[in-house]
């Protein structure tokens, strides 16, 4: 009796080990992992026009095929901003930028990237892919507005991520404006391992890229703005950060201010998290952006 007992008992436990195992080391991870190339899109519920601010829905297509939608502001001063969302996001997350940007008379063409607000796809690759919807940024802006025209990207988190990817390929992006970035996808998964279950990213992390990478059907691992910023310059690098973001440390910007080279700038702001910059420094956000593009862009 004594014998089934224990042997009842070492089985609960096995079962329970073997549970625990496929829970933490399997599950958690898949979900981290399809959470990141599966973001739920959220829905556009402003537009331009809330913000008394002039545009057009414009239809972008990509060099792979996808049809991403945006908006349109044409600059009265020769220099159009991309602005791009972060993961999860949309185009309207940029309008409070887009009003500064249009009393200063700057064009603004807001993106919805692929698998994103009311764009095509059903992949996000964390910045590899979403260099191509800049890059159909860029030509819609030069067609539109002729070769003199200036362009500069600006984005947020992941779209961070990608404008400064973007930039080291299009040369066509005269400068770039780096809010909440990151300086490689093994970084911020790591970062978000720790803070979303509180377990060891050193074990996890890798499986998180695994499973990221199957979703994807690419190689996102080699999401690594901090191997090519240094190639942006000459042209400039703005780098924005929160002292107080737990999502992406602030040492992420300090990190790629160090890879970049001149001419590059860091603000740091403490008190700020994860974005929202624009309200909780709703002074000297707008003056950094602007005295930068000021800076560098207009004659």
């Amino acid at each position: 009796m004594n014998r089934k007992i224990r042997n009842l008992t070492l089985f609960g436990l096995g079962s329970l080990l073997v549970a625990f195992l496929l829970t933490f080391g399997i599950y958690l991870p898949y979900s981290r992992a399809y959470g990141l190339v599966h973001p739920a899109r959220a829905p556009i519920d402003r537009s331009p026009a809330d913000l008394g601010l002039p545009y057009e829905d414009i239809l972008l297509t990509t060099s792979d095929g996808l049809a991403l939608t945006g908006w349109y502001i044409a600059p009265r001063n020769g220099v159009v901003v991309i602005c791009v969302h972060g993961m999860g996001g949309n185009r309207a997350q940029f309008l409070e930028e887009a009003v500064f940007l249009h009393r200063k008379k700057y064009g603004v063409l807001l993106l919805d990237l692929r698998n994103h607000g009311e764009s095509d796809g059903d992949v996000t690759t964390l910045g590899l892919h979403e260099t191509r919807d800049i890059a159909a940024a860029v030509t819609f802006i030069r067609q539109r507005e002729g070769a003199d025209a200036a362009v500069a990207a600006f984005g947020h988190s992941m779209g961070a991520a990608a404008v400064l990817l973007a930039a080291a390929q299009l040369p066509e992006v005269e400068a770039v404006i780096a809010a909440s970035p990151f300086t490689s996808l093994e970084d911020n998964v790591s970062e978000g391992i720790r803070s979303l279950t509180g377990l060891n990213p050193r074990f996890f992390a890798p499986l998180v890229l695994f499973f990221a990478q199957r979703e994807a059907g690419v190689d996102i691992s080699t999401v690594r703005p901090v191997d090519v910023i240094g190639s942006i310059s000459p042209r400039p690098v703005l780098l924005i950060h929160g002292a107080k973001d737990e999502t992406l440390p602030a040492r992420n910007s300090y990190q790629l201010y160090e890879a970049a080279r001149d001419p590059k700038e860091l603000v740091v702001y403490e008190g700020v998290g994860h974005g929202g910059f624009v309200f909780q420094e709703p002074k000297q956000y707008p003056k950094t952006v602007l005295n930068f593009l000021e800076k560098y862009l207009l004659p």
